[in-house]
């Protein structure tokens, strides 16, 4: 019998236009496969589309399970010693199905991460982490100041959830609040983190070893647009050209479901508070250093060198 621990991993497999979430998922499999002394169970809602017969030919158990369906959930939990949690926000966010079943700021996301919550309770005493995905709200942290940032504040608004009515599970859990991937081409005017997919599982493997409650800031390189446009420049060759607009214009630009105002919120919160919103509890990667657990990551330069920018040429 294995003595390897377990760890359960929610989004590991998706559509590829929910790739946020899912590459985080992705991320954190490869990593505690390559960890001596861990195996990984990967749950999806169909183990037999090809994404899941991957994952199983790599080692990873699969089983089915759905955030809908919390017993399934539950079942998938038992047995582990860490769970890793992210849910998908943005295809509920453009679903007008979905949406039309919500009250008033009331956000798909938040009842799906509560479900998930709750189908960790009966597994609780043999777990000894659960991490979860998350991001600092702005209308918290800005005092009320930003108003629109939906993706941020969901997923506040699950971990205050988590802290007030689940003391217990909360006692074991750790938090990741990921900066804005490298592969959204367009970043954003102001200093903030950026993110490779691929670096994501070294700061759930931190948070798994860290002690309990643990805020990490998981990000590969600080840079401003500024810093990003230089470097981009400098690696590729290809001049490029930025200019600022207002909320008003992003908003116009993408309208549906105000996704525009987010984006121009998320601009001006990070800009003034920055992408940790101003939270004294976050650690950033000198600080995870300090505390013996050094994270790796992918430096803007090197990605960019290992991106294929061709199709800019023509």
């Amino acid at each position: 019998m294995s003595n390897n621990k377990l760890i359960v991993v929610l989004g590991a497999t998706g559509k590829q236009a929910n790739a946020d979430e899912h590459e985080q998922g992705a991320s954190v499999v490869a990593t505690f496969l390559a960890t001596p002394g861990w195996k990984v169970r990967a749950i999806t809602r169909n183990p037999d589309k090809p994404s899941g017969r991957a994952l199983a030919e790599r080692g990873v158990e699969v089983v089915k399970a759905d955030t809908n369906d919390v017993a399934s959930l539950t079942a998938a939990f038992t047995g582990a010693h860490a769970i890793f949690a992210v849910t998908d926000f943005w295809a509920p966010f453009f679903d007008p199905a979905s949406q039309a079943k919500l009250a008033p700021r009331q956000t798909l996301n938040a009842c799906s991460r509560r479900r998930t919550f709750h189908a960790v309770l009966p597994v609780l005493a043999g777990l000894e982490r659960f991490v979860f995905s998350t991001l600092p709200g702005g209308r918290k942290w800005s005092g009320g100041k930003y108003q629109w940032i939906y993706h941020f504040d969901g997923k506040q608004a699950a971990v205050d959830y988590l802290k007030e009515s689940l003391p217990e599970l909360a006692a074991k859990t750790s938090y990741v609040n990921l900066g804005l991937y490298l592969t959204n081409e367009l970043e954003m005017p102001v200093l903030m983190p950026k993110k490779v997919a691929e670096d994501t599982g070294a700061f759930v493997k931190a948070a798994v070893e860290l002690p309990p409650q643990s805020n990490l800031l998981a990000y590969s390189e600080m840079a401003s647009w500024a810093e990003y446009v230089k470097t981009f420049e400098e690696v590729t060759g290809i001049s490029v050209h930025y200019q600022s607009v207002t909320i008003e214009q992003i908003a116009a630009l993408l309208p549906q479901n105000n996704i525009g105002r987010e984006a121009g919120e998320v601009n001006l919160f990070t800009e003034e508070l920055g992408w940790h919103g101003g939270d004294p509890s976050m650690l950033f990667l000198e600080d995870l250093a300090k505390l013996g657990h050094p994270v790796k990551t992918t430096s803007l330069k090197e990605w960019m060198a290992s991106q294929d920018w061709s199709n800019l040429r023509n």
